[in-house]
């Protein structure tokens, strides 16, 4: 009988590489793919009942949720001046959010 043994991802990318080309692409797409699917959000934002929309109250697009997820990557690297820029905007929304004109709303 065979044995078979469980490898988190994780743990496969390290051990084996190329792994990476397979799950990075997946990682970086998924939040762009679900924030302008008709959920309008990743599953930790549907449950909690938020949605990703335009400045307009519209559905994003894929390009336009592409850009607020790459500069989200890049605007991480601010560290706490990112959450500052957050708590002093009037409709509390990140770099990311302002450069793609998104907004996240609740309800």
């Amino acid at each position: 009988m065979d044995t078979v043994i469980f490898v988190p991802p994780v743990l496969a990318a390290v051990a084996l590489p190329q792994v990476w080309f397979v799950l990075l692409p997946l990682v970086w797409l998924y939040y762009p793919v679900m924030e302008s699917s008709r959920w309008q959000a990743t599953l930790g934002k549907h449950l909690c009942g938020l949605t990703v929309v335009t400045t307009g109250g519209k559905r994003i697009s894929f390009p336009r949720a592409l850009v607020r997820f790459l500069v989200k990557i890049l605007s991480g690297g601010l560290g706490i001046i990112g959450i500052l820029i957050i708590a002093r905007s009037s409709r509390k929304r990140g770099l990311h959010d302002m450069i793609a004109g998104t907004l996240v709303r609740w309800g």
